[in-house]
């Protein structure tokens, strides 16, 4: 439904009603169709069914991950996407005031996590946006260095491996 999901909708470009996709086992897409179709455009659909192309049309492949990735973040419940925000905006709160209450200090850390989550989010399978070296100069320097910050990361499942 294109009122109810228009997360998804973006995601899938669909910019006529009705739009229909081919997807496969797996989340790929085959092929799309969009507006109300005519005998020879459902007919080449259909094919498209039984007869996949072998070749990949890289926007159907990238619309595919992003619909995969909306569908990992949509295992979270509204209920626990409240707790999170609210404990990050505490979190945030106590960060200020360790950084002396200066903002333009505590954007610096606040922004580090930002990119951290906004790489999660973008690429939830990708493991190398799953863990973070915080003894890299710069991840000390932003996160590492801040309670606030690591408690922040904590609450979205990040964990300390030492």
């Amino acid at each position: 439904n294109a009122d109810n999901d228009k997360a998804a909708c973006a995601i899938l470009q669909v910019s006529a009603l009705p739009t229909l996709f081919a997807i496969q086992k797996g989340g790929k897409i085959v092929t799309k169709l969009e507006g109300m179709p005519n005998e020879d455009s459902m007919k080449q659909f259909m094919m498209s069914l039984m007869m996949p192309s072998t070749t990949v049309d890289p926007k159907l492949q990238d619309m595919g991950e992003k619909l995969q990735n909306l569908a990992i973040m949509s295992g979270y419940t509204f209920a626990q996407r409240e707790q999170i925000h609210d404990r990050t905006i505490r979190k945030l709160d106590a960060l200020v005031k360790l950084r002396g209450n200066d903002l333009s200090l505590a954007e610096e850390t606040a922004s580090t996590i930002n990119k951290v989550m906004n790489n999660i989010i973008k690429h939830p399978k990708e493991v190398k946006y799953q863990s973070l070296n915080l003894s890299n100069k710069a991840m000390a320097a932003r996160i590492a260095s801040f309670p606030p910050a690591i408690s922040i990361l904590k609450s979205v499942g990040f964990q300390s491996s030492r």
